[in-house]
């Protein structure tokens, strides 16, 4: 049965309870060790010349993560772009 919040009188216990679980589900389902981005993943990310599924098993990410750094450095340079 998960986890539900109005069973817990402790919201931190409850949130330290939530965490652990989902520290272990992803644990487990991870196809990718979590680590930083390079500047050249970046910048292959970010020419997106090949499909993102080929790009993935490139460069040892999921197409998921993949999809999302690509939005949040498009979002970064657009808002540099304004600056300027």
């Amino acid at each position: 049965m998960p986890n539900r919040k109005n069973h817990y009188a402790d919201m931190d216990r409850f949130r330290e309870t939530r965490n652990a679980q989902k520290n272990r589900y992803y644990g487990k389902t991870a196809i990718y060790a979590a680590r930083r981005w390079t500047a050249e993943e970046e910048q292959k990310v970010l020419e997106h010349s090949i499909p993102d599924t080929e790009l993935s098993s490139k460069i040892g990410r999921s197409v998921r993560s993949i999809q999302i750094r690509r939005s949040r450095l498009n979002k970064t340079r657009g808002n540099a772009m304004e600056y300027n």
